[in-house]
């Protein structure tokens, strides 16, 4: 006669990416997803496809939209590549609905510029020139 010993199962503590995977399985399982590219009033968004095309855009962005001279008044510094906010907004711009954000603001920018109108430009704040973030029609 021979007896089979139980052995106790083994547990492993799962990470916090492995946690966070997990719950966004069972999310994805029981939620319905609709397309990125649309808007809530129905307009379609166009979402560069290519990583390269998305890159470009994000190029052209900074190029047109980001105030560069330096002053007093929190503009952005020299080496802004090295900040968290652009390394921040350069990931976004990256993803599917970022892309489609920043391909947005490159039309309305073509726009702005046939009708004469000044685009909006993004500033820096560091939070020591006393600026806060606020927006503005121009």
């Amino acid at each position: 006669m021979s007896t089979a010993t139980k052995e106790a199962p083994i547990i492993t503590k799962l990470t916090q990416p492995q946690l966070r995977n997990n719950r966004i399985a069972i999310y994805k399982k029981h939620i319905k997803t609709r397309a990125l590219n649309k808007g809530v009033n129905g307009e379609v968004f166009h979402v560069p496809e290519s990583l390269v095309a998305r890159q470009n855009n994000f190029k052209l962005f900074v190029a047109e939209n980001f105030v560069d001279e330096m002053s007093e008044s929190g503009l952005w510094p020299v080496n802004k590549t090295a900040l968290p906010v652009y390394q921040k907004l350069k990931a976004y711009s990256e993803t599917p609905y970022g892309a489609a954000m920043i391909y947005r603001i490159l039309e309305d920018n073509k726009k702005a510029i046939l009708h004469k109108r000044r685009i909006f430009k993004v500033q820096y704040d560091d939070g020591v020139t006393g600026q806060s973030p606020l927006g503005a029609f121009d």
